[in-house]
């Protein structure tokens, strides 16, 4: 089969690797499509020293083959055929590890992000989806609705990691949040706090999902008590809310926040007829944007001001930014793994300490209320995507997803088209 493999630092397609093979609880799946995430280019730039494997974690594929518990063959698995997004972190699951079996009651978190010996997919010692299959355990597995398309599906893991903001359960509704960058997480975190303070049918799919292995105890008391009936939250209307705002260099890309259609306008109405709830106002008074690079004619006026601020950015100057916006006793996310050290910036940590913010890291996230984002429409993901390319051209993908500015560029692993990549937004370049 084919594959984008890692060889000291270099990515190199292969047309010769075997395709895998599934062991037990696991599925052999036919990717459909995989998107380039800023980890994958980290990883060629050393980030994940000695990574030998095949290079990506973002993506949708088709179920092949299912390996039962036994290791035999198991031909009316009702996952065949079926169209899958899969969790990234294989845990270990042995008994002496402390995430996968804690001696205290297990939080499902623990195990799905934090395993010591875990394996990650196209990351951690494990394969990944810039081939034409890769195997993945089945209890990572998501089914993906019909009506969600493949470029969409794709989308999940980014979205999922976003959607983990609202999953560590210290966001209120009436909260000012600040998220500082535009780049593609920092857009799709933006659209997630959007929905949470906003779109009742968001917390309709939380609902849906609360009670699943991935969401912790924790969260589902957080969730409930955001939607308590008690005479404070009653007393909390859409005027107590403040729109999400983000900071960013790229007006093309900020515009896509606030880009909307005739047709998502009559959904909402239409689903706040069918059902009976709040749908968020218009679009553009849930989210401001802020032009970083001007960012002294506004900073002032706004220092101290935000009780959330997520940092997107991975930069020193983000960081800062960050820091300065944050209230005392605020919480403040960084939402990049792959992050710019500051040693050699001269960076002074005391602000978080004398304003005593919170200061949470926040990575991986819920899968299956991803997939339910999806399924009822609360976010276009393809208007993040800007290029496609087939399998055979996965190295022109890679090159042209490192230019300064680019968007999300996916690989399509599956009936592959010749030609130039199709550019979904050829007037912006």
């Amino acid at each position: 089969m084919r594959g984008v493999k890692v060889d000291d630092g270099r990515a190199v397609l292969r047309e010769d690797l075997p395709v895998p093979t599934p062991q037990a609880d696991e599925a052999l799946l036919r990717v459909l499509r995989a998107g380039i995430c800023k980890t994958d280019e980290e990883i060629l730039k050393g980030y994940k020293e000695g990574f030998h494997c095949i290079l990506g974690h973002e993506f949708v594929g088709r179920v092949v083959s299912v390996t039962a518990v036994d290791g035999r063959d198991d031909p009316s698995h009702p996952y065949l055929s079926r169209r899958v997004v899969a969790e990234i972190n294989l845990p270990c699951d042995q008994d002496t590890c402390p995430a996968c079996h804690p001696e205290t009651p297990p939080d499902p978190v623990q195990r799905r992000n934090h395993c010591p010996s875990r394996t990650c997919l196209g990351i951690i010692n494990r394969d990944g989806c810039f081939a034409d299959y890769v195997t993945v355990p089945l209890a990572n597995l998501h089914l993906v609705p019909d009506e969600v398309s493949d470029a969409a599906a794709a989308f999940c893991e980014p979205l999922a990691a976003a959607c983990r903001l609202v999953e560590q359960g210290r966001l209120r509704r009436e909260d000012r949040m600040l998220v500082i960058g535009d780049g593609k997480l920092g857009l799709l975190c933006a659209e997630v706090l959007q929905l949470f303070v906003f779109d009742e049918r968001f917390h309709q799919v939380l609902r849906q999902h609360q009670s699943g292995w991935n969401l912790t105890q924790a969260f589902q008391e957080f969730w409930a008590s955001q939607n308590a009936p008690t005479p404070l939250r009653k007393s909390k209307t859409m005027r107590n809310r403040s729109p999400v705002t983000i900071v960013g260099r790229h007006p093309s890309k900020l515009a896509l926040l606030t880009h909307t259609h005739t047709s998502q306008q009559q959904q909402q109405q239409q689903a706040s007829d069918a059902a009976d709830v709040s749908i968020h106002p218009p679009i553009d008074t849930m989210c401001e944007c802020r032009d970083g690079d001007r960012y002294h004619e506004w900073r002032e006026k706004e220092e101290s001001a935000y009780d959330i601020v997520v940092e997107a950015t991975g930069s020193p100057n983000g960081l800062k930014l960050a820091m300065d916006m944050v209230r005392p006793q605020g919480v403040l996310f960084l939402k990049t793994t792959c992050a710019v050290g500051v040693e050699d910036e001269g960076f002074n940590m005391a602000p978080l300490v004398v304003k005593e913010v919170q200061l949470v890291g926040s990575r991986c996230g819920p899968m299956g209320v991803a997939v339910g984002v999806l399924e009822a429409g609360l976010i276009d993901v393809c208007k993040y995507l800007e290029a496609e390319y087939p399998l055979d051209r996965a190295l022109d993908a890679l090159h042209y997803a490192q230019r300064k500015g680019v968007l999300k560029v996916q690989i399509v692993c599956a009936n592959e088209g010749e030609g130039e990549p199709e550019d979904h937004h050829a007037a912006e370049h």
